[in-house]
């Protein structure tokens, strides 16, 4: 199935970096509001009040946009390439960001640079080793 989105995507598109995403909505976050407005808030069975807010719900999707990420990190190719490319300058930039734009000096956008360092060192890691396999090295 996420083959397929792949495909669907076309070149350009199935090589962008999933995390791009969102960066770019805390982005649209930061223009129309708080990153930590409530989105919501509840209570648990225990008594517990859990509350959800913009900037943690930018990290969920950043959690999920990361999982993605693996997947298309064990594609080979030029495709594969240009997304660990994109991936690195988006590594870049966003830490750019952090550390010279104050609006983006905040836990949520750390978090954020975090997840997107994972993704560089997963995909590097995962490539080697489906590089390993691709050539019969069982060392």
């Amino acid at each position: 199935m996420i083959g397929t989105v792949f495909r669907a995507t076309g070149h350009v598109l199935g090589a962008m970096p999933f995390l791009l995403v969102p960066m770019i909505l805390y982005v649209i976050a930061g223009q129309f509001g708080s990153h930590e407005a409530l989105m919501y808030g509840g209570q648990l069975p225990s008594g517990a009040y859990v509350n959800l807010t913009a900037g943690s719900g930018l990290v969920l999707i950043g959690i999920a946009c990361l999982m993605l990420e693996a997947l298309k990190a064990t594609h080979t190719g030029t495709r594969g390439m240009v997304d660990q490319t994109l991936s690195i300058f988006l590594l870049g930039a966003a830490l750019v960001a952090f550390i010279i734009v104050p609006a983006f000096g905040t836990l949520t956008f750390a978090m954020l640079l975090a997840l997107q360092l994972a993704d560089v060192l997963m995909a590097a890691i995962i490539g080697i080793k489906v590089a390993r396999r691709d050539i019969g090295l069982n060392a």
